[in-house]
Formats: C-alpha cells, structure tokens, sequence
C-alpha cells in the first residue's frame, strides 16, 4: 500500500515539476490579424477579427467595424456578421480614400466587463501608421461607439 502511495504522489510531483498545467480560461479577447495602413490619402485594412480565449460565450453577434475620424464622427461602418462555434472568424477588406483616427471593432455581445477588445488609433510612431490597444469597456475607448 505505501508502495502505491509513494507512486501516486511521485506522479503528482513529476507532473508539477515538468510544467504541465491545466488551462483554466482567461478573458475573450477581440482580435484582429491582418494588415492596416495608410498610404498617402488611402487606408486599408485587409485580414480578419476573431475571438479568442477559453471563457468566450457560444455566439457574438453583430460585429461591426467601425472608422472615426479625429473629431469622432463615424465615417465607415460594417456589420461583419457573428461569430460562433461554427463561424470562428469573420474577413475584414476595406479600402477608403479618407484616414480615419480610430479602428473600432463594436458588438453589444462584447461590451459586459469579461472581454478584451482590440482597436486602433492613428500614430505617426508607427511603421503603419497605426497602434494597437485594448478596452475591457466602451468607457476606454476613446469615441463612443455607435448602437
């Protein structure tokens, strides 16, 4: 019987000690993966949103890609579709002649305090013109997004 003991807890410390560990969830996250840029007078985005991370809900609906400019008018907005178990992604292709301030991807699934979700704000820092942050609600973003 101590024999068995002594198996079991060596194969509890073995596991512990080798870094194996169990995932337990973590906040959704908005995401964008693909390309943004300005060039000249032209702005384009070409990529997809997803959601990711393991506490995500089944469905999200209505996701939107919202453009606004410095004063924070809306200039472009386009409802992306859902997102769910069988619907993982959404495409993202736009190309305008204006330069909007801010990239804002909207739904009222993603706004309850749970999740992550990636905009951008125009940054002559960066080699795209444009940086990536993230808000945990509609009070971080820096206009107010539509609906």
């Amino acid at each position: 019987m101590a024999y068995r003991k002594s198996i079991v807890v060596s194969l509890i410390l073995l596991t512990a000690l080798s870094g194996c560990f169990i995932e337990t969830g973590g906040v959704p996250n908005v995401a964008y993966n693909g390309n943004v840029s300005e060039n000249g007078s032209e702005f384009s985005m070409d990529g997809y949103v997803e959601i990711t991370g393991n506490n995500r809900e089944d469905t999200y609906e209505n996701i939107s890609l919202e453009l606004y400019d410095r004063n924070g008018s809306l200039i472009y907005e386009e409802n992306l579709g859902t997102i769910d178990r069988r619907n993982e992604s959404l495409p993202v292709s736009v190309s305008l002649s204006t330069i909007p301030e801010y990239v804002i991807f909207n739904s009222p699934d993603v706004w309850d305090g749970n999740a992550q979700v990636a905009y951008y704000v125009r940054s002559q820092s960066s080699s795209t013109g444009y940086r990536w942050e993230d808000a945990s609600s509609k009070d971080e973003l820096p206009v107010e997004p539509s609906g």
